[in-house]
Parts: C-alpha cells; sequence; structure tokens
C-alpha cells in the first residue's frame, strides 16, 4: 500500500538507484503491516465512532510505536471493537 517513487529526472540514476536502497530499508515490511492496521482501525472509526471524537483516534494511530509493535497494534483495535460493542450493548432497543 505505501507506494514512494525517486528520480533524478535523468539526472543520476545510480543515485535514484541509492537513494530506492535508503528508503527500503528505512521503510521495511513492519509498514506493510502497519499500513493493514491503519487502513481497518480508520475504517472502523469513521463508520462507528462521531465524528468529534474521530480526529483524536485517527492521531493516535500515527504513534510511532504501532510501527513495530503488532501486539500493541491488536490491542488498539480490540480496544475500538470492545468500545463499539460496549455502545451497542447499552443502545436501548426501540421499535
Amino acid at each position: 500500500k505505501l507506494v514512494l517513487s525517486v528520480s533524478t529526472s535523468g539526472a543520476s540514476p545510480s543515485l535514484s538507484a541509492s537513494i530506492k536502497k535508503e528508503l527500503q530499508q528505512r521503510y521495511s515490511e513492519d509498514y506493510e503491516s502497519y499500513l493493514d492496521f491503519l487502513f481497518e482501525c480508520r475504517s472502523i472509526i469513521k463508520k462507528e465512532f462521531p465524528e468529534e471524537s474521530r480526529k483524536a483516534l485517527l492521531t493516535k494511530l500515527t504513534d510511532a510505536s504501532y510501527i513495530h509493535e503488532a501486539d500493541k497494534r491488536n490491542v488498539y483495535k480490540q480496544a475500538l471493537i470492545s468500545e463499539i460493542q460496549r455502545k451497542h450493548v447499552s443502545k436501548p432497543i426501540t421499535e
């Protein structure tokens, strides 16, 4: 999901290759699962949470510690799901 592009417009293909290598090292495979996490959580937040609380929830997702800590991502996502379930349980049934 993460797409980065490098070009020197032909001025230095070797510099482009060098920068590309740096980016590949910097943005490791951890970013793929992190982006999946971001996408899933963002979808949940946009669908289930009121607009006034979304920004804080979405901003929290960009904390750098989530990039390399899959367990922390799972805890956060489970907390979102638990909050949704809690809200649905506490809603009165109207007919």
